[in-house]
C-alpha cells in the first residue's frame, strides 16, 4: 500500500530541502543535549522546542519516561544476544553511557574547557499514555501495552490516586509527577551521578512539561520547590537551558 499522497509529497519536499542543505556541507554531530521525551506525534524537538539538528541525541518512548536502572547482576547477556530482547532500562542506561562517556565533549572556544552537557526529560500535556493509564484504557486485544503502562506509569498513577478533581486535573498532576520520578531515576544511574557530581559538573538535568494546547509553552521543574514554572532565559553561568535551546 502506497503512502498517502499528502504525506508522500511532504516527504519529497523534505528530501529536496535536504539536497539543498547538503550543498552547504554535512551537519556537525557534537550533541551536548540528550532529550528524553514522549513519542507523541505532535512533538518535534527540532521544530517545536528549538534544539538545532546535530546538537541533541533524541530518546523517545510512550510518556517520555525514564525507568529505574535494572539490577545488572540479574541480566543474562548471552540470552539477550540470542533473542535480541533488551529491557527498556538497559536501553536507557546504554543511551546515558553513550552520551556521557562516548559523545565527544563540545568545545567552548580555543583554550577553554568543554561546555557542560544537558539531559532534558520531558512529559507533555494531554498525553495519551497518561490518559490511558489513568483510565485503565488498554483494550482486551492489547498484549504489550498493559505491561508497559503497569511498569512505567502505574506507580505514578498511584501517587495521584488520592487526588480529587476532574480527569484532566489528575492527568496534569500525573504528567508532572512523571517528570519528578524520571529525574529521580536518572540519578540512580551511576554514569549520571558521577557526571552531575563532578567538579565542575559535566552534566545538568532538566525536567520539563511541554504544552500541547494553544499555549505551546514549556514549564520547567524547580527542584528547590518541586514545582513547575514557565521556562525563562538563563545565563550560561547558571548552567541552564533556556531561550529555546542550550545557552
Amino acid at each position: 500500500m502506497a503512502i498517502d499522497a499528502d504525506i508522500y509529497q511532504n516527504i519529497l519536499r523534505w528530501q529536496r530541502f535536504k539536497l539543498r542543505k547538503q550543498a552547504e556541507g554535512p551537519l556537525p554531530h557534537r550533541p551536548r543535549v540528550l532529550y528524553i521525551g514522549c513519542s507523541d506525534a505532535r512533538l518535534d524537538p527540532v521544530t517545536d522546542i528549538g534544539i538545532p539538528q546535530g546538537e541533541a541525541l533524541i530518546y523517545r518512548n510512550i510518556g517520555g519516561r525514564v525507568p529505574a536502572p535494572p539490577d545488572l547482576s540479574t541480566l543474562d547477556m548471552d540470552a539477550a544476544a540470542r533473542t535480541g530482547q533488551i529491557p527498556e532500562a538497559v536501553s536507557m542506561g546504554a543511551t546515558l553511557e553513550f552520551f556521557l562517556n562516548h559523545v565527544e565533549d563540545p568545545e567552548n572556544g580555543e583554550g577553554r574547557p568543554p561546555q557542560t552537557k544537558h539531559i532534558i526529560v520531558s512529559a507533555h500535556t494531554y498525553c495519551g499514555g497518561v490518559a490511558t493509564a489513568n483510565r485503565n484504557g488498554a483494550k482486551p486485544k492489547d498484549q504489550y501495552l498493559p505491561y508497559y503502562l503497569a511498569a512505567m506509569l502505574a506507580p505514578i498513577r498511584e501517587f495521584v490516586g488520592g487526588l480529587t478533581g476532574s480527569h484532566e486535573e489528575k492527568d496534569r498532576a500525573t504528567e508532572e509527577e512523571s517528570v519528578r520520578a524520571s529525574m529521580k531515576h536518572l540519578r540512580m544511574y551511576e554514569v549520571v551521578r558521577e557526571a552531575e557530581n563532578a567538579v565542575p559538573p559535566r552534566v545538568v538535568l532538566h525536567g520539563w512539561v511541554l504544552g500541547t494546547d494553544e499555549r505551546r509553552d514549556i514549564r520547567e521543574l524547580d527542584e528547590v520547590t518541586n514545582t513547575f514554572h514557565p521556562l525563562v532565559e538563563r545565563g550560561q553561568g547558571a548552567g541552564g537551558v533556556g531561550g529555546g535551546g542550550p545557552q
